[in-house]
């Protein structure tokens, strides 16, 4: 158990942001934009989430919430925590709630179903959204 312990520690530890994801960060709080993370990732995964990205207006992990995407309780669950609605500002943008991530399923599509624009990320270069600049650049437009 120590073993696993000690593997699962040194995995968290080594987890690092993606060099996009700290600039558009900072391009979205220049502008004012709060932002959240939400995630399947288990507890100590959360928390290299939360260490990587402390400046985040709200957090909702399955783990925490009770429910792991697409179930609308995750989404709304950071909705609440960032204190915004569907399709009202709330200081989150001018145009609404937005979201991005790597799934079409969880990410694009599960929030659609609770009001937020959802968008799907694809590094591979296949798709419009291929880094978070192009997705901050899309929400400053």
């Amino acid at each position: 158990m120590d073993e696993i312990e000690a593997a699962l520690q040194a995995e968290v530890e080594s987890i690092e942001a993606y060099p996009d994801a700290i600039q558009a960060i900072a391009m979205l709080r220049e502008r004012g934009v709060a932002l959240g993370v939400f995630s399947n990732l288990a507890k100590p995964h959360g928390a290299a989430v939360k260490r990587l990205f402390p400046s985040m207006n709200a957090y909702a992990f399955s783990l925490e919430v009770g429910a792991a995407k697409p179930d609308p309780r995750i989404y709304q669950a950071l909705l609440e925590n960032i204190g915004a609605g569907p399709g009202q500002s709330a200081g989150v943008t001018a145009r609404g709630v937005w979201m991005v991530g790597d799934s079409t399923r969880c990410d694009r599509d599960g929030v659609r179903a609770v009001g937020v624009e959802g968008h799907y990320l694809d590094r591979s270069g296949a798709s419009t959204i291929q880094d978070l600049v192009q997705f901050a650049d899309l929400i400053l437009e």
